[in-house]
């Protein structure tokens, strides 16, 4: 008698509706590549979470930058603690230090990630008071450059 294991294909792309793309650019102080990780779309569970992470570790794996940002400006963001998760891409990435990485808001997402940031639903605070988030390409690519 002869157990037969049956397996599921997946498919990662049917986790979540969020659409990734890669852009890279080269700092003129330092001439590193630094990759802008672009989420778009509407978050909408913690799969969500977990799929923007594991992209965007494949991204740093693939194209191996020495900073990353973040760019959340087209992606909607009203709830989910999960997304803290996507805030540690490339933590530890290449050493035992952190990799740089900021984060790039627009106005779909800023309050969601300011009370996720600040650990208080009710907050007022803003998201940008982080000295890693930022609201400008310029900001966030100095930032990186800052720290390479």
């Amino acid at each position: 008698m002869t157990n037969k294991i049956k397996l599921e294909q997946l498919n990662p792309e049917k986790m979540s509706e969020i659409k990734v793309s890669f852009s890279v650019g080269i700092s003129k102080i330092n001439n590193a590549d630094i990759i802008v990780i672009k989420f778009s779309g509407e978050y909408d569970s913690d799969d969500d979470a977990h799929y923007m992470y594991a992209k965007g570790q494949f991204g740093l794996m693939a194209y191996q930058p020495m900073g990353a940002i973040l760019d959340f400006r087209d992606l909607e963001y009203y709830w989910g603690d999960k997304m803290d998760i996507v805030f540690s891409i490339g933590v530890g990435q290449y050493t035992d230090s952190d990799f740089p990485t900021a984060l790039l808001i627009g106005d779909r997402c800023k309050k969601a990630i300011g009370t996720l940031v600040h650990d208080d639903p009710n907050s007022i605070e803003l998201a940008t008071d982080k000295e890693w988030i930022f609201e400008t390409l310029e900001e966030s690519w100095k930032y990186i450059e800052q720290k390479i």
